[in-house]
């Protein structure tokens, strides 16, 4: 359990850098480090592991504070023995945080570094899809976006996680925190195979214990604009792709725009249909920016009014007799002779 003391932690939770292709390593604060100088072979094995593995997790850079875990990250398998012996110095520098993960200042500078980075070339994507889409409203004649800002593109990708986050259940039950053998232990563990039933350790439930679960709690309503943007992505087709980055701050801006959730899902399976076959999906949701503006229009155009002299032309026509060949097919039709 965390406790007060713990320090904040040093990489936001939503940093996610699994699709990097490379892990840098920082060659000049790993041999000029203690733990270069006085670890062993299979320390500075499992360390380094370590190192390289945890820019993989989710947030980049953290570890998992369990043994199990760990040990399976250190590339030892089911090796505990191992693991508990070179634990000590495989973790140098490694300390638990208020989030229940360990993090490292040298890792998570590297990982903070490559972060931003990566952010940037998204907000640069953003950019250039809204420069397009500026382009093609201007020959339209349909109103152009305003370009975000860097520090604006982040507070609305903020803004956006934090809404996410509300949907989140206010509770986790981890299933790793079961207790771990120390290296004495295993060795009694080991040395304990003659096959003795164990004792009853008095953990069977007492009588009448009610296993009738609890009523969860309800779950939180989610924001307009969220609820609306996994509408779109599940048309997409991208609902559940975890390299797909939707910015649901578009949907917000489309509502602000005068458009709703029908036109919105609406205008988004249309255009979404006509797509080539195999072509997949858009990059962003900017793509949808121009059809949707399309169509806030074409909403909020009045209908033509009829003129006066349209209305009598039309009272004219409805007002003409019928002609002589009219009067002798009706007259045939009604069954009369003339």
């Amino acid at each position: 359990m965390n406790t007060p003391s713990q320090p904040d932690p040093l990489v936001p939770s939503d940093v996610d850098l699994r699709d990097f292709p490379h892990t840098p390593l920082f060659r000049h604060a790993l041999f000029s480090s203690t733990f270069h100088a006085h670890a062993t072979a299979e320390e500075w094995r499992a360390g380094v592991t370590l190192w390289l593995k945890s820019w993989d997790q989710v947030p980049a850079g953290t570890l998992p504070a369990n043994d199990v875990d760990l040990c399976r990250l250190a590339e030892l398998g089911r090796d505990m023995r191992t693991w508990l012996e070179v634990k000590e110095m495989a973790l140098h520098g490694w300390f638990l945080c208020s989030d229940g993960r360990l993090h490292h200042r040298v890792v998570a500078e590297g990982v903070l570094h490559a972060w931003k980075k990566k952010l940037e070339q998204r907000w640069k994507t953003v950019c250039s899809s809204i420069r397009k889409a500026n382009q093609r409203a201007e020959k339209r004649g349909l109103p152009k976006q305003d370009l975000p800002t860097f520090e604006e593109f982040l507070a609305q990708r903020d803004a956006d996680s934090r809404a996410r986050a509300q949907q989140q259940p206010d509770h986790a039950v981890d299933l790793a925190d079961a207790a771990v053998p120390s290296a004495d232990e295993v060795d009694e563990l080991d040395q304990d195979e003659d096959g003795e039933e164990a004792e009853d350790d008095g953990l069977d439930e007492p009588a009448g214990h009610d296993d009738a679960p609890l009523d969860p709690a309800p779950p939180k309503p989610k924001a307009e604009h969220v609820r609306i943007g996994e509408t779109v992505a599940a048309i997409m087709g991208v609902a559940d792709n975890p390299n797909w980055f939707g910015d649901y701050g578009r949907v917000m801006a489309w509502l602000k725009q005068g458009a709703d959730e029908e036109l919105i899902v609406g205008t988004v399976a249309r255009v979404m249909g006509e797509r080539r076959k195999g072509q997949g999906p858009p990059r962003s949701l900017n793509y949808f920016d121009d059809p949707i503006a399309r169509a806030i229009a074409d909403r909020s155009r009045p209908l033509p009014e009829v003129s006066d002299v349209q209305r009598t032309d039309s009272g004219r026509r409805r007002a003409t007799p019928p002609n002589r060949f009219e009067a002798i097919v009706e007259r045939d039709l009604a069954g009369g002779s003339g």
